[in-house]
């Protein structure tokens, strides 16, 4: 089943709602949008994620991996490097970082 998402204007009001309850639902809404290579869409809500929450770790590498979609590679290097020091503070287990964080962050 595909799931068609609508593609978010800045001048709109999506995000009106936006409360750390559900965070995970609009994480979950960026990455889908940055999967079909809609960059700005998820770069709009990430930013609003790590606004919100900002040790959410998944959102940092969503955001970075849309950032470097984007050609932002100098914004998503920093958004890796916060991914990974957020991966160190929290203790989570840095052998599940993917190669290609280290690979973008040279």
């Amino acid at each position: 089943m595909f799931i068609s998402f609508p593609v978010i204007e800045k001048s709109q009001n999506l995000t009106k709602n936006f409360n750390i309850s559900n965070v995970e639902i609009f994480n979950n809404i960026a990455y889908n949008y940055e999967q079909l290579g809609n960059y700005n869409e998820a770069i709009f809500l990430l930013e609003k994620i790590v606004k919100k929450d900002p040790n959410r770790v998944v959102a940092w590498l969503n955001l970075a991996d849309a950032q470097w979609g984007n050609d932002e590679n100098k914004e998503a290097k920093v958004s890796y490097q916060k991914y990974i020091s957020l991966m160190k503070s929290q203790n989570k287990d840095i052998k599940k970082i993917p190669q290609r964080v280290y690979e973008r962050n040279k």
